[in-house]
């Protein structure tokens, strides 16, 4: 029992390095999108680029999500995998943009990453004195805080109304104009679960880092 907690604590670890970096990137990738959104040859090359790095990622995540049984998460990127294939087989420049503000949502993440990687950190004791453990404190504090910021104002008050407007008026190319939007209102319904869920635990911010890992929910036992 004590071996399967290690491991977990070490995978998820990595796994959060990982998807803070790539958030990171993603951020910036998806900026620059949204910044040269007229010129069809760079909106087109970058977005190829991007889906390259996102399928490597969404594999590798999803195999750990699996092995802590968030099985949530497999949807969520499953989703995001069908969402980015459309772009790439299609090249459609206005559903090229439309991807690129929905990835912006990956900006919230950077935090509630770095917060998991700070709390591993501490409780793990990988300081150096207590002044080192009181700035990781209120570091995850902080970043805890900007996290909640920015998932409400960018995946709820920024991308819900405009989803939902770009779902109504776009048409797919045959079986994706089923299939797209239905995943996408899934998406929106995980996306207003997760806000119910960080509502919930607003009050004690260091239990945010619970709603995706189950590792916490392990030393328990």
């Amino acid at each position: 029992m004590i071996i399967y907690i290690m491991y977990n604590q070490k995978i998820d670890f990595i796994h959060n390095v990982y998807g803070f970096v790539y958030c990171i990137q993603m951020f910036y990738f998806n900026m620059l999108l949204l910044f040269y959104k007229n010129d069809t040859n760079y909106l087109i090359t970058s977005f190829n680029t991007i889906c390259m790095y996102s399928f490597i990622y969404f594999i590798i995540s999803s195999s750990i999500n699996y092995l802590d049984k968030n099985y949530i998460f497999l949807v969520h990127h499953l989703i995001c995998i069908i969402t980015l294939l459309y772009g790439y087989i299609y090249q459609e420049p206005e559903y090229i943009v439309w991807v690129a503000n929905t990835f912006l949502a990956e900006f919230s993440t950077i935090f509630l990453s770095f917060s998991k990687i700070t709390r591993f950190l501490k409780n793990n004791e990988i300081t150096i004195s207590n002044k080192t453990t009181n700035f990781i404190t209120k570091i995850t504090n902080l970043s805890d805080n900007l996290f909640v910021l920015s998932y409400y104002s960018i995946r709820i008050l920024y991308l819900l109304p405009l989803s939902i407007s770009f779902l109504y008026k776009y048409k797919f190319v045959g079986i994706f104009n089923f299939i797209l939007p239905l995943v996408s209102l899934v998406m929106i319904g995980m996306n207003l679960y997760w806000a119910v869920l960080i509502y919930n635990k607003i009050s004690n911010p260091d239990k945010l880092n619970k709603i995706s890992s189950k590792t916490n929910r392990n030393k328990q036992n």
